[in-house]
């Protein structure tokens, strides 16, 4: 055996000899996912935005092959079109190099796919469906990478070299899907004049112009804002807005309000006060004087004992503020936090179940990470950059959609 085939045997190839049998769809041959794209419009998305090939393999066949690379367990572009391309189609690796190059609104084509999925997805049996955000920072070697910048992950407790993404992504009855994704750039960028490199590289009203700005001037509270807002335009049916003590925010929380979304949001023990019994009060001071001697168990949960205080705050307005006493079944330790919603009609029981939804995010992100090469590729480039947030982070989410079984691009 050759060294080349050594090489190629040890590449793993879950899905190999089905490309090679031509069973796959992306060669000509009906399959789950190419019948779902051709369904809905896949191809008349690159269309309407008169993005072509004038030769060569047709995009939404090269972007199909991007979406597929890392579900045949292989770790880049590279090694796809060495090991398990190059022998079926005669498209090298820089093909794939020059599409991620290319500036494309990658966020409206994903929200165009969307579209066409929602009448679908109504038909079902979603719940009162959730907009849930989260942010996440991948580690990132390399100091000529436009977007790399230091920042401080909360999981570790320290400042990584790398990129931070918000997502938003719809949890309903079904499952969970993937709606919009920005990035965010810190102060410290590697690369000192990054801001002058891509301010004087593109033109503010085109589409990378405005997600630089994005990336730059705005905070993930307003790019969250921002996203839940396209959502809602879309007509993504979601009743409730979830996320975790980052983003415990008086300002924040009232644009949700406003965009018609009931938020449930976890609360950081700062020092935001609300009028409770004549008395403004800190969550804290709540806690201590007024929540702490009524806790009780939550039914139907061995883990989760809490209570809920009504009160006020000038600018929310009505609220309803859950404390909630989580017990580790292993080592028996307690600790307690706060959650605020301004749905006063909801029960501590119903509250668990509500949030329990957030979790969703949570899967996606270790999913991406681990079987979808989340921000993996080689790239330099700010537009590479953010063709890999929507295609090579993307969550390729397996989802029932009109009673059978549909890939759903995240990208």
């Amino acid at each position: 055996m050759d060294q080349h085939n050594r090489e190629q045997a040890t590449v793993p190839t879950p899905m190999i000899d089905d490309i090679k049998t031509q069973s796959f769809g992306v060669f000509g041959v009906d399959n789950a996912i190419v019948d779902f794209l051709q369904e809905f419009g896949f191809q008349a998305i690159f269309n309407r935005r008169g993005w072509s090939k004038r030769t060569g393999k047709d995009l939404p066949t090269l972007i199909m092959l991007l979406i597929l690379h890392p579900l045949l367990k292989v770790p880049s572009i590279h090694l796809f079109c060495r090991d398990h391309f190059l022998s079926v189609f005669a498209v090298g690796k820089d093909t794939f190099y020059r599409l991620l190059q290319r500036q494309f609104p990658w966020r409206n084509a994903h929200w165009a796919l969307i579209k066409k999925l929602l009448p679908q997805w109504r038909t079902l049996d979603l719940g009162p469906g959730y907009l849930v955000a989260d942010t996440t920072v991948k580690e990132k070697r390399g100091d000529r990478i436009e977007g790399v910048c230091w920042h401080h992950d909360h999981n570790t407790g320290r400042s990584v070299a790398g990129f931070e993404a918000a997502h938003l992504v719809w949890v309903n009855k079904q499952g969970t899907l993937p709606l919009d994704a920005a990035l965010r750039f810190s102060k410290r960028p590697l690369i000192s004049n990054l801001l002058h490199i891509l301010s004087y590289r593109f033109d503010c009203r085109s589409h990378l112009g405005r997600r630089y700005r994005e990336a730059a001037k705005m905070s993930k509270l307003d790019q969250t804002v921002d996203m839940v807002a396209r959502a809602i335009q879309a007509g993504i049916p979601a009743q409730y807005f979830l996320a975790d003590a980052w983003y415990s925010s008086v300002k924040f929380v009232k644009k949700i309000l406003d965009l018609g979304v009931v938020p449930l949001i976890r609360w950081k023990r700062n020092n935001t006060k609300f009028l409770f019994q004549g008395e403004r009060l800190t969550s804290v001071e709540l806690y201590t004087r007024f929540a702490k001697g009524k806790i009780r168990k939550a039914k139907g949960s061995k883990r989760f004992k809490g209570t809920f205080l009504d009160a006020e705050h000038p600018e929310i307005g009505l609220i309803r503020l859950f404390f909630v006493r989580l017990i580790d079944p292993k080592t028996g330790s307690k600790e307690w936090a706060v959650f605020l919603t301004t749905d006063r009609s909801m029960g501590l029981s119903n509250m668990i179940e509500h949030y329990a939804n957030r979790w969703g995010i949570e899967v996606f992100y270790k999913e991406s990470k681990q079987h979808l090469g989340f921000l993996n590729e080689s790239v330099r480039s700010f537009e590479a950059v953010i063709a890999c947030l929507h295609l090579v982070s993307r969550a390729v989410s397996s989802v029932t959609c009109g009673g059978r079984n549909a890939m759903i691009l995240y990208g």
